[in-house]
């Protein structure tokens, strides 16, 4: 059989496209929360295990209502995590707007609720051809169409840095 080189990137898109859609059902088996009576996370659109989202985290508290967004690329409930130790205080306070406005709600004893929802999903980067990181786009769109709203933790330098994820792709930081 003899495939012209006109064909050849239209084969090898039919085939990524394949691996993607197989991939994507193995992962909405592994996304199934597993949390013993009920997933308490309390993720709208989504759960724990939820992976590649943009999130939108809420503040509601006696004065005001507040809201921050934020991206995970890896589960939900490690995210989660992280941003409850950063609720801590300590040297964790200053990693997020949202830690640090919990934080001071914290020390002024002004009680708070929070709720957490899945505002849009989306791919990261996968591999070093396309440079474009979707999650990271869809997160920055996000924030910006925020900062308009009354209300906003996040700031506006927030979409400017790079994606994270690039550098586990660099030959650099593999190991051979």
């Amino acid at each position: 059989m003899q495939i012209s080189n006109s064909c050849m990137a239209i084969l090898e898109r039919l085939i990524k496209s394949h691996n993607q859609r197989i991939l994507n059902k193995s992962n909405s088996i592994k996304n199934q929360c597993n949390c013993a009576g009920g997933c308490k996370y309390n993720l709208k659109g989504g759960n724990c295990r939820s992976e590649n989202i943009i999130y939108k985290a809420t503040v509601n508290s006696d004065l005001e209502k507040k809201f921050y967004i934020g991206l995970c690329s890896t589960q939900f409930r490690f995210r989660y995590a992280n941003h409850k130790k950063s609720f801590k205080g300590g040297v964790y306070e200053n990693e997020t707007e949202l830690s640090k406005y919990v934080c001071g709600l914290k020390r002024k004893n002004i009680d708070f609720k929070l709720t957490w929802e899945v505002i849009k999903r989306a791919q990261p980067i996968a591999d070093g051809n396309n440079p474009v990181c979707r999650l990271c786009l869809k997160e920055s769109t996000a924030v910006m169409n925020a900062l308009k709203k009354e209300g906003c933790l996040n700031k506006k330098n927030e979409f400017i840095s790079s994606c994270r994820r690039i550098k586990k792709l660099l030959l650099k930081h593999n190991k051979f």
